[in-house]
């Protein structure tokens, strides 16, 4: 249990710094996605997952291969740029929540699960999940700017020269 104390805070400033890089690339992802779209893919012997920015959504793709063809494998094993958007199946989908959306495919030999979430909600999350992010740099920006002041023999709240009166300033009082 102490380890997973341990672990929780480093864990939490990771995903705190990530997140607004997160939120940038689903913004710049979620309007090219209405000019083209762009396909990522990664493969193995019987599974191909697949992620694609179609107009205002990511769709998760993942295929299951049950006759023992080998699917290309590696890393990205397909990437292309279609020239024109492609639309978001959400009117096919089994489910349907807040322009999300998913459905699973099960045939012979392949069977699929695919997840559609839309680019504003990816932006909304992480936007929200960034906040920390900017509140811990703006506070460590006021430390250093005071620590700054306060080696120039500055008032920390001002900014006044206190190299004639060290114990008070004279300009807004503080001590």
């Amino acid at each position: 249990m102490a380890f997973m104390r341990r672990l929780i805070r480093p864990l939490f400033q990771l995903l705190t710094m990530l997140a607004p890089l997160i939120c940038l690339a689903a913004a710049l992802l979620w309007v090219r996605s209405y000019y083209a779209s762009d396909v990522w893919g990664y493969g193995s012997n019987s599974r191909d997952w697949n992620f694609s920015a179609v107009r205002g959504s990511l769709l998760f793709t993942q295929y299951r291969n049950s006759s023992g063809n080998v699917f290309q494998t590696g890393w990205p094993y397909t990437y292309y740029r279609a020239f024109g958007p492609q639309s978001a199946p959400l009117k096919t989908c089994d489910w349907k929540w807040a322009g999300a959306g998913g459905f699973i495919h099960r045939g012979s030999p392949y069977s699929s699960d695919q997840l559609l979430i839309p680019f504003w909600m990816i932006v909304a999350v992480s936007g929200v999940g960034s906040i920390p992010f900017f509140l811990r740099t703006r506070r460590v920006m006021e430390v250093r700017r005071r620590r700054r002041l306060r080696r120039d023999l500055r008032c920390p709240k001002c900014g006044y020269d206190l190299r004639a009166t060290p114990m008070q300033c004279p300009e807004c009082g503080s001590k």
